[in-house]
């Protein structure tokens, strides 16, 4: 999963590097699509996945022995 962020950070950055052949206008818009993009990943990489996959575990486990 850590390469899947790796390689989505690396395509923004190539991206960003191409888009300075584009015209002011699409410029800006594509400018604030990479805003949006760089944002999420920034919010993935700070996502605390051991305490979600606890939180799930925990759901799961009272699940079943509710169930029985």
């Amino acid at each position: 999963m850590h390469d899947t962020f790796l390689k989505l950070e690396q395509l923004s950055s190539e991206l960003w590097n191409e888009k300075k052949g584009l015209d002011y206008a699409n410029r800006k818009q594509v400018q604030q699509h990479f805003i949006k993009i760089e944002k999420l990943i920034k919010e993935i990489k700070e996502l605390d996945f051991n305490a979600e996959l606890e939180f799930l575990k925990e759901v799961y486990l009272k699940k079943i022995y509710k169930d029985k």
